[in-house]
């Protein structure tokens, strides 16, 4: 009998581990949908004051300079309810801004937090944000790093760009 027991407990419980570690796979898989590794596409950077105006590389001290681009294989969660035909997804960027010297001028840690519903299926989404250099800036080149994280997965991508200061 003790031995009915022990082979009943021990087959529970096999079955229950079992059956935890195939719901947890199943549910990522039927929750998490991005195919293809996160990347920044077709940025661009534009002047202007209260919105994006003229595509352009140079700048001046006092410059409000605007970062568009697009953004490809973020994951996306279904939801629910009346926004059944959407996607949430959630997304971060960090900017950091660097002379020609490595001296770090200006870094902004979520310039972008954006927790939004997106249309199923969408390929890409387009973001923007913007800064404005200090006007007294000094002229040269300077690096601009975009780092964006999906949120959900953790998974990163790194763009740097190059601009000039007149």
């Amino acid at each position: 009998m003790k031995k009915t027991i022990l082979i009943s407990v021990l087959i529970l419980g096999f079955t229950a581990v079992l059956f935890f570690q195939t719901g947890c796979r199943d549910q990522k898989s039927s929750l998490l949908s991005s195919a293809n590794p996160l990347k920044i596409i077709e940025c661009k950077f534009a002047g202007g004051a209260a919105k994006p105006e003229q595509i352009s590389d140079t700048y001046n001290a006092g410059d409000r300079v605007w970062i568009l681009y697009s953004l490809s294989g973020f994951t996306r969660m279904p939801s629910s309810g009346e926004n059944a035909e959407k996607e949430d997804i959630w997304i971060r960027e960090d900017l950091m801004i660097t002379q020609e010297d490595g001296t770090v001028v200006f870094i902004q840690p979520s310039i972008v937090n954006m927790r939004d519903k997106i249309k199923k299926g969408a390929p890409k989404i387009v973001l923007d944000n913007n800064f404005t250099f200090p006007g007294n800036s000094k002229k040269g080149k300077y690096k601009i790093t975009l780092l964006v994280t999906d949120l959900f997965t953790l998974n990163i991508a790194r763009q740097e760009y190059t601009i000039t200061l007149f």
